[in-house]
């Protein structure tokens, strides 16, 4: 059974994290409801969070395995397994604790998205997957400043 096919629409619900960072997905108690009403019996397995301190920073890792069960119209049963994993540095969320917790959410969805795209195989697909906002264009004034600046240097 090819599941992309037939997963292939539109995602639920999708939410933008950080806001304003122009990077998707699909919140994760949406998408342990989507893996509920569409698969036979969905867990992880190999669930690994390593946690790396490098002088006053924090790094989290988290690795997993999704196996799913798929019944298709005619009845018959077929067995997937996808592999999602997440790292992230602890000044991306100073305001939490929860590090294992954020990787294995990410971790999840990233699994997932093997799944289709109503699983959000198609989101984020022009950026790099990354919770650090993106950067700002310099504004004409900032521009035309810099220009000055460099000209009198000259």
């Amino acid at each position: 059974m090819n599941l992309q096919k037939h997963f292939d629409f539109a995602p639920p619900i999708v939410e933008e994290f950080p806001k304003g960072s122009n990077v998707w997905h699909i919140p994760v108690h949406i998408l342990k409801k989507q893996l509920s009403d569409n698969f036979v019996s969905w867990g992880t397995e190999n669930c690994k969070t390593t946690f790396i301190h490098h002088g006053h920073n924090l790094i989290c890792s988290t690795s997993l395995e999704l196996h799913l069960t798929f019944k298709d119209e005619n009845g018959d049963l077929s067995a997937h397994k996808f592999v999602g994993a997440f790292t992230l540095k602890d000044s991306q969320f100073p305001d939490s604790s929860d590090y294992e917790g954020i990787c294995l959410s990410i971790a999840l969805q990233n699994a997932s998205k093997n799944i289709g795209n109503a699983f959000g195989a198609s989101l984020n697909r022009e950026e790099m997957y990354t919770l650090e906002p993106k950067k700002e264009e310099l504004t004409s004034a900032t521009k035309k400043a810099i220009n000055n600046i460099v000209n009198l240097k000259k």
